[in-house]
């Protein structure tokens, strides 16, 4: 996901005069991608790393699609 998201569900509610479903969910989703995908990028900046950083990154990684989900499914 990335920011034309946003700028098309804008101008979709925009044109037709109509609220987003669940808006708050969505820009809560947003910033929740973000901070878990800056927070998985730091994994690119070290090549190798430790067994449970490994597992810390890829976990972060996962979970960036539970708040990716909630902006397909609204």
């Amino acid at each position: 996901m990335s920011y034309r998201d946003g700028v098309v569900s804008e101008l979709i509610a925009t044109f037709a005069r109509k609220p987003v479903f669940g808006y708050k969910f969505v820009a809560g989703s947003s910033i929740a991608i973000a901070v878990l995908g800056f927070s998985s990028g730091a994994s690119y900046v070290r090549e190798r790393s430790a067994t449970y950083t490994a597992l810390t990154f890829s976990f972060l990684s996962y979970l960036v699609a539970i708040p990716s989900a909630v902006k397909v499914f609204n």
